[in-house]
């Protein structure tokens, strides 16, 4: 996705690449609630960690999309799902079937 966004865009594809990587962070530690000292210590682990700092965005989004869910309707739960939506697309979806054929690989040798 990044580099179709390049392509196309050049450098401000690749400024909107990060700031839509940076909103799939932060729009769901935002709906969790916690108190900002919380928020700050889970976003340094999910930027600052390779793998752990997945997990930790996959569980944040999980525990965010109850919260939402509890709330009433508004436009912060819209723009929450098409958040969650746009992560699931370009970033977990992925990661998971790339996951998936290296396991592939290396168990049929």
């Amino acid at each position: 996705m990044k580099e179709k966004l390049m392509g196309a865009l050049g450098g401000a594809g690749l400024v909107l690449w990060y700031l839509l990587a940076l909103a799939f962070v932060i729009i769901p530690i935002w709906a969790t609630g916690l108190p900002y000292w919380a928020r700050i210590l889970i976003f340094a682990v999910i930027m600052l960690t390779d793998w752990i700092g997945a997990l930790v965005c996959v569980a944040v989004y999980a525990y965010s999309s109850f919260v939402v869910l509890s709330h009433p309707f508004g436009i912060f739960t819209v723009v929450f799902f098409v958040d969650l939506l746009l992560y699931l697309i370009f970033m977990f979806i992925p990661t998971v079937l790339k996951i998936i054929s290296i396991y592939k690989e290396s168990h049929s040798k």
